[in-house]
């Protein structure tokens, strides 16, 4: 069974972008456009990952990540951010703020499809 990934993005070449690339690799992706919308995505789509951006327009990404993961239904919903903003160190699993990776934009395709592929468990 191909795995779902959630992109939530509000610049509609990027998303088309990702969407376009991730499919090409098996994965079958939905798209929302503002955290509103990603989070009735993944109420309804049940994702296996949602990759979300910080600076989202209605609800930001990392408030929808804290969303996502208080919910009974969505918890497991593994999650990368993609943000331009720089941190100090590499935020890990727990750490920041539980997403399981950040990824600084502009980002490398490869990079980013690594951790996708090692989060979902799949072979590149």
């Amino acid at each position: 069974m191909r795995k779902k990934i959630l992109i939530v993005e509000d610049e509609e070449l990027i998303a088309q972008v990702l969407r376009m690339r991730l499919e090409h690799h098996g994965y079958q992706v939905v798209v929302a456009h503002d955290g509103a919308e990603g989070l009735n995505m993944v109420r309804k789509e049940h994702p296996d990952l949602a990759i979300l951006d910080i600076g989202l327009p209605l609800i930001d990404g990392d408030s929808l990540r804290k969303l996502i993961k208080s919910e009974p239904d969505t918890k497991g919903v593994k999650v990368i951010m993609l943000t331009g903003h720089a941190f100090a160190g590499d935020p890990t699993p727990g750490g920041h703020s539980a997403a399981e990776i950040y990824i600084r934009k502009p980002f490398e395709w490869k990079h980013l499809l690594g951790h996708v592929n090692k989060i979902l468990g799949q072979t590149a």
